[in-house]
């Protein structure tokens, strides 16, 4: 008995969900690695391969939620194009969202957590900044050494950019160490005086995040930190706060329908759900501790960012599934 397009349609999903989750993550990891190292860094010219594949799991743990929600992007468009048995298919998109959500929260915690780098931190090891006979450029000198053995320098130069400080400077040998984002050299020698040099990357001006990415930067940044807490610590609002997240980041594909322009669209369900997610943060992290000062910390304040992404998620089923069906949509278009 052949198995009709509709059918097939909608049992296609599951598998064209997990090739496009497994591309988006990979692509993302790529391009979130070239981001760390040429922002956050004093690699270049010292980049070692070791390097790029410890930043590997920095990368995933970073861009997980984004290829989630970019996977769950590319689905809607083909729910809209082919969407088979639709509410069907909705439900497998949601079921293979939560379950690549949850799994993959556990998989990160449990392999990736502590080896976890924050945005901007140190990710460098002294063999991978003293690289011998090659200018290391720094935001207050460029360092050139002759030889290393392991942190010990030997032949340091030091060519100063501060008009305040000798223009050339000349060590025999010195120690080399890491302080926060700072590398501290150690000139031997009573009277040679600790240099303390901040990393600057040759393209560290070309990664530099400003404006409107700033902003998108921080917010998801802060959308990941309030997913990373609730696991750590509250696991039952975790579920909760995962299931409302995914539901409406779906539910939402309402507003990809509500025109005959698809371009329009995207763009109308991308903004709106940006709109949701910084006002979630401005819940958590403002409104939530404000009341949080009359009436302490309780079960009810942890859950209302959920409750309010719930209450947005059912009123979008209603509107997609009940108030404009896949039928009644199809007959507006061809109406126009």
């Amino acid at each position: 008995m052949l198995i009709s397009h509709t059918v097939k349609d909608t049992i296609l999903f599951p598998i064209v969900y997990i090739l496009v989750f497994a591309i988006a993550l990979s692509v993302l990891c790529i391009l979130n690695i070239v981001y760390t190292a040429g922002a956050g860094a004093s690699l270049l010219p010292a980049l070692s391969q070791d390097l790029l594949v410890a930043l590997i799991p920095h990368a995933v743990a970073t861009m997980f939620v984004l290829a989630l929600f970019l996977t769950n992007f590319f689905l809607l468009i083909r729910l809209q194009r082919k969407p088979g048995l639709r509410f069907a298919s909705f439900l497998l998109i949601l079921l293979c969202s939560l379950l690549i959500f949850l799994l993959g929260f556990d998989f990160i915690n449990a392999n990736y957590a502590k080896g976890e780098l924050p945005r901007g931190g140190k990710i460098a090891e002294t063999r991978d900044i003293a690289v011998p006979q090659k200018l290391i450029p720094f935001k207050e000198a460029t360092l050139y050494v002759e030889d290393t053995e392991g942190s010990r320098l030997q032949n340091i130069v030091i060519i100063n950019n501060s008009p305040a400080a000798p223009d050339i400077a000349f060590y025999k040998t010195g120690l080399l160490s890491l302080s926060g984002n700072s590398v501290v050299l150690n000139p031997s020698g009573a009277s040679s005086a600790q240099v303390s040099l901040s990393p600057q990357p040759p393209l560290s001006s070309v990664f530099a995040a400003e404006g409107v990415i700033a902003l998108l930067i921080s917010h998801y940044d802060k959308l990941c930190a309030t997913l990373n807490d609730l696991y750590n610590t509250k696991r039952t609002e975790f579920y909760l706060f995962s299931l409302s997240f995914l539901l409406l980041m779906l539910t939402a594909g309402f507003f990809m329908r509500l025109s005959r322009w698809p371009l329009f669209n995207a763009f109308l369900y991308i903004f709106v759900l940006l709109l949701i997610f910084i006002f979630n943060n401005f819940v958590v992290y403002t409104m939530i501790p404000e009341i949080e000062k009359f009436i302490g910390r309780n079960f009810l304040l942890n859950i209302m960012p959920s409750v309010i992404m719930l209450i947005l998620a059912a009123t979008f089923f209603l509107l997609d599934f009940v108030f404009l069906p896949q039928t009644k949509y199809r007959r507006k278009r061809l109406s126009v």
